[in-house]
C-alpha cells in the first residue's frame, strides 16, 4: 500500500493516520518536516505499529538513512580542494542551501560542510557563510540563488546543498554569472546530478 506525501507536512500527517486506520503491519515513512515527525511517530506508537523512518529520523522508530554530518564533511572537503587548487585563496562567499523545516538531523549535513571547508581553508567567519532556504527543492533553490546574486555579486563562490535537487536548481541559477567561478555540490548521487558532474561546462563538481 502506497501513500504520497507530496512534500507536504499536513499530507504526511494525514497519510500516517490513514496507515494506522488501514492497520498495516509495518510502515515505512519518508517526509521532510521535523514537526510532523513528532505527530507521525506518536500516531504509530499509540497504534503499536513499527515505523521505519527514511532520511529524516522520527523519534522511537527504526531509522534508515545517511550519517549526515560525515556526508556533509565529504562535500565540504571537496569544495575546499576546488578552492585551494583553482584560486589559491579563500572563496568570496559560501552559500549553504538548506531546508530549515527538515530539522536538526538533516541540517547537520551543512554543519559537516562548513567543518570540511574550514579544516582545509581555515576559519572563514560568519560574514562569508550565507544561509539560504532552498527547501530541498529545485525551483525554490533556483529562485533563492538568483535573488542572492542580484543583491550580492561575487566572483569566487562555493555552493553546498542539502540534496541534488537543490544543487541542480543552484546550477541553473548561476549559468548567467559571467566572470564568476562557482562550484556546486549536492547530496544523493542521482543520475541527473552525476551527468552534470561529468559535464565540464557545469558548475556541479560532486555529489555525496
Amino acid at each position: 500500500m502506497v501513500w504520497d506525501n507530496d512534500r507536504s507536512a499536513e499530507t504526511a500527517v494525514r497519510n500516517a493516520q490513514a496507515m494506522v486506520e488501514a492497520k498495516v503491519d509495518v510502515a515505512v515513512g519518508f517526509q521532510l518536516y521535523e514537526y510532523s515527525a513528532l505527530l507521525i511517530a506518536d500516531s504509530f506508537a499509540r497504534a503499536h505499529i513499527p515505523l521505519i523512518s527514511v532520511v529524516n529520523p522520527h523519534h522511537g522508530t527504526y531509522y534508515c538513512g545517511v550519517n549526515n554530518c560525515p556526508a556533509g564533511y565529504s562535500a565540504g572537503r571537496h569544495l575546499a580542494e576546488y578552492a585551494a587548487e583553482r584560486w589559491r585563496d579563500n572563496p568570496d562567499v559560501i552559500l549553504l542551501l538548506e531546508p530549515p523545516r527538515a530539522g536538526r538531523t538533516v541540517q547537520s549535513r551543512m554543519i559537516g560542510v562548513v567543518h570540511g571547508i574550514e579544516e582545509r581553508l581555515g576559519h572563514l567567519g560568519e560574514k562569508r557563510v550565507k544561509h539560504l532556504d532552498g527547501g530541498g527543492d529545485k525551483s525554490i533553490s533556483n529562485a533563492a540563488v538568483e535573488k542572492f546574486f542580484r543583491q550580492f555579486p561575487a566572483k569566487r563562490v562555493l555552493i553546498a546543498t542539502v540534496n541534488d535537487e537543490s544543487a541542480m536548481g543552484a546550477a541553473e541559477a548561476v549559468r548567467g554569472c559571467k566572470g564568476s567561478d562557482i562550484a556546486v555540490t549536492g547530496h544523493g548521487g542521482s543520475e541527473e546530478m552525476m551527468r552534470l558532474v561529468a559535464d565540464p561546462e557545469s558548475p556541479c563538481i560532486g555529489t555525496v
